[in-house]
């Protein structure tokens, strides 16, 4: 999963820019709609359901951006005692519409989605060090270059999760990685002029 801080000036503006709209839309259906803590079924006036809409497409880049920022969306509900059952992992956005069903109130999820706000705020200015950043690029090159592999075998229909993060996966990145430092460390010398000095250097072409 990516984190906050491998994104770009331009996706930590779309991020916090889809959490605005997103917690604006939140407090348009709430206003909009009514419901009492027995009813199953949400009462949802016309504006409440073009909320709704709008929120329903959004939800897996709103998802996205609050499990970048590390925010946990999942809460513990334990029923009430006069009820019974038993306690249960909630998860506050892809249960948005039915949190009633749980006496969650909606407001939980627009302090969920303020906190991700503050996050994008404040690594905006991080974000554009990084976006200028030629070594910032050069790194994430290499390591998209060295998932390459694993990427062509998910493709393929193969299972690389373990794979990847087992020892000879992280061997076969590192080897990746390398290389690329290499080539790129010959690329700067014949830039430079010093390419045939270092093979004579190192004995190559002798």
């Amino acid at each position: 999963m990516d984190d906050f801080k491998s994104f770009t000036y331009w996706k930590n503006r779309r991020c916090a820019a889809d959490l605005q709209q997103f917690r604006s839309d939140l407090e348009n259906y709430i206003v909009q709609s009514s419901y009492s803590w027995q009813a199953d079924a949400v009462i949802e006036e016309e504006p409440a359901k073009d909320a709704k809409f709008r929120m329903n497409r959004a939800l897996h880049r709103v998802t996205t951006a609050i499990d970048a920022a590390q925010l946990p969306s999942i809460v513990i509900y334990t029923p009430p005692p006069a009820v019974g059952g038993y306690q249960q992992h909630v998860d506050l956005l892809r249960n948005l519409f039915s949190l009633h069903q749980f006496q969650i109130g909606q407001d939980r999820v627009i302090e969920l989605i303020d906190r991700a706000i503050g996050i994008y705020e404040e690594d905006r200015w991080p974000a554009i060090l990084r976006t200028i950043n030629p070594l910032w690029w050069f790194w994430k090159g290499l390591i998209f270059v060295s998932s390459a592999p694993f990427k062509l075998l998910r493709n393929a229909g193969f299972d690389t999760a373990r794979i990847e993060d087992s020892f000879v996966g992280r061997l076969v990145r590192l080897a990746v990685m390398l290389v690329m430092l290499f080539a790129a460390f010959l690329t700067v010398l014949q830039l430079l002029g010093y390419l045939e000095q270092f093979k004579k250097l190192v004995g190559i072409g002798a």
